[in-house]
C-alpha cells in the first residue's frame, strides 16, 4: 500500500507480451538474480518453519519468548530489506561482496 501511494504513475514503455518476458528470462544474469532472490526468500521463512522447533527442544524456551524471537527475527529481515536496498544503490559491490 505504501508503493501505490508514494511511487509516481508511469506511462508504460510499450506492450509486455508473453514474448517479452522469455527474452528476459533469456539473459543469464537475470535467471541467477530470480535464482537468488527465491533461495534468499525462501530461506528466510524456511527459519521460521524450523526455526521453532529448534527453540523448544534446545533451549527449551517458552512459547512466549519464541514469539518474541520470531517477532524479532521478522523485524529484522524487514530493516535488512531496507539496509540492503541502502547499500546495493550506494555500491553493488559492496552489497553483494
Amino acid at each position: 500500500l505504501m508503493q501505490v501511494a508514494t511511487l509516481p504513475k508511469l506511462p508504460p514503455a510499450g506492450v509486455a507480451s508473453f514474448r517479452t518476458l522469455f527474452e528476459v528470462l533469456k539473459r543469464p544474469m537475470i535467471r541467477v538474480a530470480l535464482l537468488v532472490v527465491l533461495l534468499v526468500a525462501s530461506g528466510h521463512f524456511a527459519g521460521f518453519t524450523y526455526v521453532r522447533p529448534f527453540l523448544e527442544k534446545v533451549p527449551a524456551l517458552d512459547i512466549e519468548t519464541i514469539s518474541l524471537v520470531l517477532l524479532a527475527y521478522g523485524i529484522g529481515g524487514f530493516f535488512g530489506n531496507f539496509a540492503g536496498g541502502f547499500m546495493a544503490e550506494r555500491s553493488l559491490k559492496t552489497a553483494v561482496g
